[in-house]
């Protein structure tokens, strides 16, 4: 699916496919292991579903982080049987689950990263300097460098510090800078998340008593998952209540 006519839409299907299988079975373990640990079920998804989504995705996915993020949503939605009206910030901070933008841009970041440590004479770097080249060339569609900039931009990573090295000590100082950014980017989702529910009017309730990013108490109680998620409806206002598998 990577190489068939180096159609991204139709990679993008496949791997969105695949993982939806692996969602579809991780439900069957949730309700078969009666797991009622939100955390465990994140812990989960990141094991089982989000690696299988994941696979080469910083060759394919740089142009399609809305439908990764948007699969993510799903999933919190189904887990806690929330609406589509529910916004996807407020999926995020009821879950606590970590953005899958993060995990994404982290990804790609470090695959870059190994990319840019490989010699002068690897076909790859060539390829990858290459590509830095005709980076201007607006007559170059699909240049995945062009792509991997704009992945950054759109994530508020700051790109000055992102350099090609050419020396050893290049690489020891873009070691640090990648850190830098990737700590800095999971707290500026997070803010972000934060700020989007105090400026909100349609969930006013939920902007009084969210304010903060870990898990709440309901999460961590002794009540059944379905009181759990019965009680995770009415606080996030959601305008149903499932009280079904």
């Amino acid at each position: 699916p990577l190489f068939d006519k180096l159609n991204k839409l139709d990679t993008l299907k496949f791997f969105i496919n695949k993982a939806k299988a692996a969602e579809s079975n991780l439900h069957d373990i949730f309700y078969k292991g009666k797991i009622t640990s939100i955390e465990t079920k994140n812990n989960l998804f990141e094991c089982l579903v989000r690696s299988v989504l994941f696979y080469c995705a910083p060759i394919w996915g740089l142009t399609s982080l809305e439908k990764i993020v948007s699969f993510q949503n799903n999933f919190i939605r189904r887990v806690l049987h929330l609406p589509r009206t529910v916004p996807s910030w407020l999926l995020r901070l009821e879950s606590n689950i970590t953005p899958i933008e993060f995990s994404f841009v982290k990804d790609t970041i470090k695959f870059w990263f190994r990319l840019v440590k490989k010699p002068d004479s690897s076909l790859v770097k060539q390829c990858y300097r290459g590509l830095m080249k005709v980076a201007s060339d607006k007559n170059f569609k699909g240049n995945w460098y062009n792509d991997f900039y704009n992945l950054l931009k759109n994530s508020g990573v700051e790109t000055a510090g992102l350099i090609d090295p050419v020396s050893e000590e290049d690489v020891g100082i873009l070691y640090e800078e990648v850190n830098k950014c990737i700590s800095k980017l999971k707290e500026s989702l997070n803010e972000k998340d934060i700020v989007k529910t105090q400026a909100s009017s349609k969930n006013v309730l939920y902007n009084n008593i969210k304010t903060h990013i870990k898990t709440d108490s309901h999460f961590q109680s002794n009540l059944s998952w379905e009181n759990i998620r019965l009680y995770t409806q009415l606080r996030t206002n959601c305008g149903q209540i499932t009280v079904n598998r």
